[in-house]
């Protein structure tokens, strides 16, 4: 067995893509991020299959992820929104969705 993988990166540190090989298939992901550095949309392709997932993600206006919908060729498309707690103090806020949006885009992009 062989696998191969290459990743990619904007001028700013974003991954924005990802190809590699495992034993002769081919696969790539690419993923675009908004004006304000969040991921948006991640796109993944397998050679001879086309774009076999599609990923968006939307925010409100306070940044917050608000939803996330998942189109693929094994299942229909489906989505989750997300609640957020009201936090009194900003800086906590902004400590809980730094770690949220860390953890939640490693896991997703």
């Amino acid at each position: 067995e062989s696998y191969v993988r290459s990743s990619y990166y904007d001028d700013m540190g974003f991954l924005v893509g990802v190809s590699g090989d495992y034993n002769d298939d081919s696969y790539s992901k690419s993923c675009e991020y908004d004006e304000s550095g969040r991921l948006v949309a991640v796109s993944v392709s397998q050679e001879g299959l086309g774009v076999v997932e599609e990923r968006a993600f939307a925010y409100d206006d306070y940044g917050n992820l608000e939803s996330i919908s998942i189109a693929n060729v094994y299942a229909s498309a489906y989505s989750y929104e997300y609640e957020y707690q009201k936090v009194e103090n900003p800086s906590t806020m902004a400590s809980i969705l730094s770690l949220a949006g860390q953890t939640m885009f490693g896991q997703l992009a």
